[in-house]
């Protein structure tokens, strides 16, 4: 296990937990507070689990203390950044638009060569 702070490759911002009414502990970005520390445990070769990060079902980031699910980073030597996808899915964490909802998405990862990933499916991990 290591703790990392996560960085969004797009603007620099940070990704944080905050807690957001009814819906619970969310990831979010450039809200402006203190970045939060996630820790990322690898599972097997190929998988690791980050904290309790989930999918909600409905495309959005969610802090889920009560479950882990296991994600696939990829390192992407062309950007120095890793893409994070769900295991067995083309999902991937996405930054929203400048200017949207901060609450980070759940997307799918283009299917292009590595040099023409967009830059809001890359992240670097900054040790905590």
């Amino acid at each position: 296990m290591a703790s990392y702070k996560i960085q969004a490759v797009l603007d620099g911002h940070y990704l944080r937990e905050v807690y957001h009414g009814n819906s619970g502990p969310v990831i979010v970005i450039r809200d402006g507070s203190k970045p939060s520390t996630f820790s990322i445990f690898q599972d097997d070769a190929n998988s690791y689990s980050i904290d309790a990060t989930m999918n909600s079902g409905s495309g959005t980031l969610v802090y889920w203390h009560a479950s882990i699910q296991r994600w696939h980073l990829t390192f992407r030597p062309t950007h120095n950044a890793f893409t994070i996808q769900e295991i067995n899915s083309d999902a991937a964490w996405t930054t929203p638009a400048l200017g949207a909802d901060p609450q980070m998405l759940v997307r799918g990862l283009p299917n292009v060569p590595e040099q023409d990933l967009p830059t809001n499916v890359l992240f670097r991990l900054v040790p905590a």
